[in-house]
């Protein structure tokens, strides 16, 4: 069957776009959907299928080996108040296997058949395949179920104790004896920190007096300000010709301007830069001046108003202590650690401010006379205004 034989066959039994699918997903769909209407009962009788299963039946059970396919000697029906027969394991086995061959087997031959069975002939299957369940299920319960005395109970688990394998008890631990704690060694004692040792400065590598300068270390550069600059001057003065301007050999044959107009304009703006050259006038080059380190200022007799490594609050009260009798000084201490002194005089008020750090705050620290305001430079000012001795 070609391709659109197969189409048209899936089209018949019912199968939707079948032109989407390929012919083997198609010829699968059709025999799927055969099946369906012979269980159903609505394709016709399939004959041939169901001679070829009787045929394997009857074939599988010529073929049976003899002690399997023996049969048992039919049951004597069972006197009233007596017990059943018992029946032994190999034979249990036996019939157990011979029922679910057949059953097995006629349920395949009933798939097969089920297309033309009428209604009574599946009553029939139906009948024979329950009676073949209950037979099945009744060869385990004709099996009698022994109920034991208390007293064979007893010699049972009797026996059971007796065979049992007694484990020994395992050995008491010896009790570990307490290890002696070794003593720890004395600390060794802490090593002094070494003093800071004031660092002096690094000098220019060019004239070796000067210190470098803080830009030019972080430039990457080891000279001074100087230095640098004088470095500067000696390039200028080199690319652009001083000494040849100064002599007046400069002239159109040694240079590379065009006309005496471009020549004239360069002579014009070279000689404005070399009047500041350091070069040209030495007395300008303030590398080679004399250079004289600085030595600091002496703090000798001078007097501190107020604890130098104090917090905020003790600046405060020191401030306080100092003050002439007839003031009102507050100390207020405001979240983070701002401490404020606020001082009422007769003709004003004083405001000073410390931040959390404990330094002085010159742009919030005030003096308001009237309607005059001033800043008040550090704690001696403020106290020269209050009148402090």
């Amino acid at each position: 069957m070609n391709a659109m034989e197969t189409r048209k066959a899936a089209t018949a039994l019912g199968i939707k776009n079948a032109a989407k699918f390929t012919k083997a997903q198609l010829e699968d769909m059709i025999l799927a959907a055969e099946q369906k209407l012979a269980l159903a009962g609505e394709l016709p009788r399939n004959a041939d299928a169901e001679a070829a299963v009787k045929a394997e039946l009857e074939s599988w059970l010529a073929d049976e080996p003899a002690d399997d396919d023996e049969k048992l000697p039919a049951k004597a029906p069972a006197k009233a108040g007596t017990a059943p027969a018992k029946i032994s394991k190999a034979n249990a086995a036996r019939e157990t296997r011979q029922l679910a061959r057949t059953r097995l087997l006629e349920e395949r031959a009933a798939k097969a058949g089920a297309a033309d069975d009428t209604p009574s002939e599946a009553r029939e299957r139906r009948g024979r395949l329950a009676k073949r369940a209950e037979e099945e299920a009744a060869i385990f319960e004709e099996t009698p179920k022994v109920k034991l005395t208390p007293e064979q109970r007893a010699a049972n688990e009797a026996a059971k104790a007796a065979t049992r394998t007694v484990q020994p008890a395992a050995p008491a631990k010896a009790e570990k004896a307490p290890k002696a704690k070794a003593e720890k060694p004395a600390p060794a004692p802490k090593a002094e920190k070494p003093k800071a040792v004031k660092i002096a400065k690094q000098l220019c590598r060019s004239c070796e007096r000067r210190p470098i300068t803080a830009e030019n270390k972080r430039n990457g550069l080891d000279m001074c300000g100087a230095c640098e600059e004088e470095s500067g001057w000696e390039n200028e003065h080199s690319d652009h010709s001083h000494d040849e301007i100064a002599a007046g050999t400069l002239t159109m044959k040694n240079t590379t301007f065009t006309s005496k107009k471009e020549l004239k304009a360069y002579l014009a703006h070279e000689s404005e830069r070399m009047a500041n050259c350091w070069i040209c006038h030495p007395e300008l080059n303030r590398a080679l001046a004399t250079y004289v380190p600085r030595q600091g200022t002496s703090r000798v007799g001078m007097t501190m108003s107020v604890p130098v490594r104090g917090s905020g609050e003790e600046k405060a009260a020191a401030v306080v202590a100092k003050l002439p009798s007839g003031l009102k000084p507050a100390v207020t201490k405001f979240q983070g650690g701002r401490v404020q002194l606020t001082i009422q005089t007769a003709t004003g008020t004083m405001t000073l401010l410390w931040d959390a750090a404990g330094r002085y705050d010159y742009n919030f620290s005030s003096y308001v006379n009237g309607e005059k305001s001033h800043k008040i430079r550090n704690i001696s000012a403020a106290l020269k205004i209050m009148g402090a001795k």
